[in-house]
């Protein structure tokens, strides 16, 4: 008999349950295609959730209404050329360097997406529409609130914390306003947008986000329940906001982030 992809044990933590998955498949051993974890995690009857960006369909600010202490150099950001890419959650758009295969995945089957151009969500599972439909343009990190409501878990395969975007959920919790950029709507309309800050410094979460690690086929998985990681996350920045900062003279996100985000405060879809 063929062995489980998935040990029997683990599928019982994780039956039921919504799962926001970050996986790199180059960790298993011997490679896998991301629909046959895919479809492992779905007939454990999971909602999985996983990032979509889009961060090619960013365009310069407008002339007015951007806050100051925004993560950018205004004036060189005004500079780059715009163009005439569009968002639309109905398409595959992705930025697969970045989001990697398992979102690609998603993407290709009978799936919810957000309507956030630059950092949506898809889901898919009983779910999906309850986690997806509480993203708005300013909402970004909304699929988390669901995600803790409904007692759901955090599964890092074979990635660290720097991949972990409810780190940045976390960082809104403490009170950070969030960065506002700049895309196209499906009908060519330029909206504002929340996004969050810089995750290269995200492995310094590591000690204080616990969860058992598991081996699954060769790819090391760490579990972790999500509304405990987002409390030690959010009372690790509340204790030293410079957790986050990766230490770059260079890099406005995290001056301003540590800072506390966008002033004045941004507005609310």
């Amino acid at each position: 008999m063929t062995e489980p992809l998935i040990p029997k044990a683990l599928q019982e933590t994780l039956r039921g349950k919504p799962v926001c998955i970050h996986a790199s498949m180059r960790s298993f051993r011997p490679r896998i295609d991301a629909d046959a974890l895919l479809d492992a995690v779905l007939d454990i009857d999971c909602t999985i959730l996983v990032p979509a960006f889009t961060y090619a369909l960013e365009q310069p600010p407008p002339p007015d209404g951007v806050p100051d202490r925004n993560g950018m150099d205004v004036d060189s950001a005004r500079a780059a050329p715009g163009h005439d890419r569009r968002y639309d959650a109905r398409g595959d758009t992705l930025s697969l360097a970045d989001m990697g295969a398992l979102p690609q995945a998603v993407l290709r089957r009978a799936r919810e997406r957000g309507e956030h151009p630059l950092n949506s969500f898809a889901a898919i599972g009983p779910l999906a529409r309850d986690l997806i439909g509480r993203q708005t343009l300013q909402n970004v990190y909304g699929p988390f609130d669901g995600l803790l409501e409904h007692d759901g878990l955090v599964v890092l395969a074979g990635v660290g914390c720097t991949s972990m975007t409810l780190v940045h959920f976390a960082e809104e919790r403490a009170g950070r306003r969030l960065f506002q950029r700049w895309a196209k709507d499906r009908d060519g309309r330029l909206v504002a947008c929340a996004t969050g800050s810089c995750s290269v410094a995200f492995d310094r979460f590591e000690p204080v986000l616990e969860g058992p690690s598991v081996d699954v086929s060769g790819s090391t998985w760490r579990i972790l329940d999500a509304n405990a990681a987002t409390r030690a996350a959010t009372d690790a920045i509340l204790a030293d906001a410079s957790i986050t900062a990766c230490g770059r003279r260079s890099c406005l996100r995290c001056r301003d982030a540590v800072a506390g985000g966008p002033v004045p405060a941004t507005p609310h879809s």
